[in-house]
């Protein structure tokens, strides 16, 4: 008898994790919103420097405070831009940097920044690298297992061309929630518009 129960409870916690995971499939975009682990995210339109970049973002991240940009992000060359959960533990961060990227130099780019980073800091565990190509985009990213002063962290670096200079983003997030958040982060890439100007820069 004892048995049977607990095979029943087993079951039904079975199906419970199925239903769940099939509830989750059908939110799979910016557009549905999308689960981050349990959490459900919505995403509205996001406008940035000066209206020329356009992409979605989590609905619930806000630009970083001051204050708070100085402390995590000491160094006077911090990103211009940062959007970050209220707990400031989830951040997506933009850079235009004055060097100029064509579509073509994005793979010889990304495997540039890999050796820097390995070079600079050799305990990071790469991961993947990979592009994300849309009508409007075209973007080249890789991932890895960064170690912070009190965790791991979860970093996806890219880059793109970005009115004849190189748009610099980077996400991080603890690792630990990194399963949840990585289809987000591409996600949100592939929704990336340029507004008024083309990739290679020109009108």
């Amino acid at each position: 008898m004892e048995r049977n129960k607990k095979k029943m409870v087993f079951q039904d916690e079975f199906i419970i994790q199925k239903r769940r995971e099939m509830e989750k499939q059908k939110y799979a975009s910016v557009q549905s919103g999308m689960y981050a682990g349990d959490e459900f995210i919505m995403f509205s339109e996001n406008e940035l420097f000066d209206n020329h970049l356009a992409l979605y973002l989590p609905d619930t991240f806000t630009d970083m405070p001051e204050e708070y940009r100085r402390i995590k992000y000491p160094s006077e060359d911090r990103p211009q831009i940062l959007k970050s959960n209220i707990k400031g533990d989830v951040v997506f961060s933009f850079q235009l940097v004055d060097q100029s990227l064509q579509a073509s130099e994005l793979e010889m780019t990304m495997e540039r920044f890999r050796r820097i980073l390995k070079k600079a800091q050799p305990f990071n565990l790469f991961f993947d690298s990979g592009f994300v190509r849309e009508p409007d985009v075209n973007v080249a990213w890789m991932d890895y297992k960064a170690y912070g002063v009190d965790q791991p962290l979860y970093q996806l670096l890219y880059t793109l061309p970005a009115g004849g200079r190189m748009l610099l983003g980077m996400f991080h997030c603890p690792y630990y929630t990194a399963k949840g958040w990585k289809p987000i982060v591409k996600a949100v890439l592939g929704t990336i518009k340029w507004k008024g100007m083309r990739q290679d820069g020109f009108i």
